[in-house]
């Protein structure tokens, strides 16, 4: 009998994208998936705005998924989306990035949950 507790676990991924490219800020491990539940993006700087870049390289399908492209996030201010629910198999990446270095802070809630038997994914 599986132990549900043992299986899986909430994880946070906290990153500062220090250049213009994307930046893996997470990959699923392997015999895990993954479900993203949460994506918060506030601005750093006090001046100006950036823009925001999200994507997810899925392996399973062999394709680049474009969820978020270029969205201005101004000083004081914040992209909150907690209605996601994005699933994710194993060895699927987040990148993000930013149109300006050290400008944003991007935090990830995801739900992690062990697949003993890797039935999805690759």
């Amino acid at each position: 009998m599986l132990k549900n507790k043992y299986h899986s676990r909430p994880l946070t991924y906290y990153a500062e994208p220090t250049t213009t490219a994307l930046t893996t800020i997470y990959t699923v491990p392997t015999k895990h998936t993954a479900q993203l539940m949460c994506l918060q993006v506030t601005k750093l700087s006090t001046s100006g705005n950036a823009n925001f870049t999200m994507d997810i390289e899925s392996v399973r399908l062999n394709d680049t998924m474009h969820i978020y492209h270029d969205i201005v996030v101004s000083h004081g201010t914040a992209l909150t989306v907690d209605t996601l629910h994005l699933y994710l198999g194993p060895g699927d990446v987040i990148k993000v990035s930013s149109s300006v270095a050290n400008a944003l802070a991007v935090t990830l809630s995801l739900e992690e949950h062990y697949d003993p038997n890797a039935t999805h994914g690759t």
